[in-house]
């Protein structure tokens, strides 16, 4: 009965040292995601913000236009 407690108590750590393991690898990938994730959602809000500019940008040159004699 001793070794098959042994047996159980080994099996016990293999299983939680994979556990252990699985949790570090999720970890590392999020945070890869997480990064690729934020790396496209900025990309947008830059490209959104372009094209913001560029339309200040033509009513101002609108403006300037209409404003000269």
């Amino acid at each position: 009965m001793d070794d098959k407690s042994e047996q159980l108590f080994q099996l016990d750590q293999q299983i939680a040292l994979q556990t252990k393991i699985l949790a570090g690898l999720q970890a590392s990938y999020e945070v890869a995601f997480n990064r690729k994730m934020n790396v496209e959602r900025l990309q947008l809000q830059n490209a959104l913000l372009r094209r913001d500019v560029e339309g200040i940008e033509v009513v101002a040159e609108e403006i300037a236009t209409n404003d000269q004699p």
